[in-house]
């Protein structure tokens, strides 16, 4: 009975032991690397507080000070090939050249950098991005938002869309948009985290700060980023026509709405990469374009100081935890000691108590059997 107790005992002991190994593992797996640490981030177009060092190699990212950061090709904003901007713009405002995202406990921030925005024009450029967090293929809304035409490669559909363009009309605006394109945010709602939004054209800048408390909380998460840049005509992004105008692009065919609207892409390998993928369109079929380029991002690589200060906090109660169980695995081989000892006490006396009742049994054997074979 008590061997079959201590050896319970001793199993709940290993299993206990165990539990506690993959237990202090935990911060290792899910932290990944150690992250590094970004900067506080005013949403102002300033992008001063952006302090990751960029890649200096076009089409290439890095991660740097907690800071996701992409750098597109110059002089790449030319659709399929033959898109040609309004006549009285300056031929610059949808050439994207960088991109930058990090987070806090609040807010999701991106950072998108043109080639030059001209003085006072910010609105002639069109913004509009998709968020997959699910990274499940067909999950989720297909087509950039914002009135763009574009459909994206179904292994990028969105949860979450937002449109960067100054207008009102349902489906574009400057609102994130959920995969049933109703709007979760915009610059006025929710009154406690409203989406943020806001232009520099001395540097070029377009910052966005996104809610998480609308998006949702990216810790350990990967997300699966797409974006397209264009131009704003009437509200919406503008459609490519055959002849440009004074506000409206060329270059595409006359009244067909699969040209797609878009001038730039971001995370395209090459211009010529971009300008194929752009040109996959059949006007006869109404076959859109799909945008297959996109970015997978490990969010807790690119995080802030906040961020990881929170993450230090849950390490040190996870090691309070530890400790706790250290404790309690001491209190049960103490217990376990004591039960050995009982054991063997136990085993002491069973051998002394059956020694002496063979010697007791001998003496009454003797003493009853003496008598009988003394009689005749």
């Amino acid at each position: 009975m008590l061997n079959r107790l201590g050896g319970r005992i001793l199993k709940a002991l290993l299993s206990t032991l165990l539990l506690l190994f993959l237990f202090a593992l935990l911060p290792i797996r899910v932290l990944g690397s150690p992250p590094t640490t970004g900067s506080t981030i005013t949403v102002d177009g300033d992008p001063s507080d952006w302090v990751g060092t960029a890649p200096t190699i076009p089409n290439s990212w890095t991660i740097s000070e907690g800071e996701f950061i992409w750098v597109d090709e110059v002089d790449d904003d030319t659709g399929n090939g033959s898109w040609i901007y309004p006549t009285t713009f300056q031929g610059t405002e949808a050439d994207l050249v960088e991109v930058r995202i990090t987070w806090n406990e609040n807010y999701l921030y991106i950072l998108l950098k043109f080639a030059d925005l001209p003085d006072g024009q910010w609105n002639r450029t069109a913004i509009s991005i998709g968020i997959d967090q699910d990274l499940t293929s067909s999950s989720g809304a297909g087509w950039f938002p914002g009135w763009t035409g574009v459909a994206i490669d179904e292994r990028a559909w969105w949860e979450y869309g937002i449109s960067i363009v100054s207008g009102n009309i349902p489906g574009a605006g400057i609102a994130i948009y959920n995969q049933t394109w109703q709007t979760v945010a915009n610059t006025t709602y929710p009154a406690e985290t409203p989406l943020l939004v806001a232009n520099d054209t001395d540097t070029d800048c377009i910052e966005l700060g996104m809610p998480l408390s609308v998006i949702g909380d990216p810790s350990g998460k990967t997300w699966r980023f797409s974006i397209m840049v264009g131009l704003q005509r009437g509200g919406i992004f503008a459609a490519i026509g055959e002849n440009a105008t004074a506000d409206a692009p060329g270059g595409g065919l006359d009244d067909e709405w699969v040209d797609p609207c878009a001038f730039d892409l971001a995370f395209a390998p090459s211009k010529a990469e971009q300008e194929a993928n752009l040109g996959e369109f059949d006007p006869e079929t109404d076959t859109p374009v799909k945008v297959k380029f996109f970015m997978d991002i490990y969010m807790y690589s690119v995080m802030m100081p906040s961020v990881i200060e929170d993450l230090k906090s849950r390490i040190l109660d996870l090691e309070g935890q530890v400790s706790d169980l250290q404790d309690q695995i001491s209190s049960l081989q103490d217990q376990v000691s004591t039960l050995q000892g009982d054991l063997n006490a136990a085993k002491s006396a069973q051998t002394t108590y059956l020694a002496g009742g063979i010697v007791v049994g001998l003496l009454i054997g003797f003493i009853i059997g003496f008598p009988v074979g003394r009689r005749k």
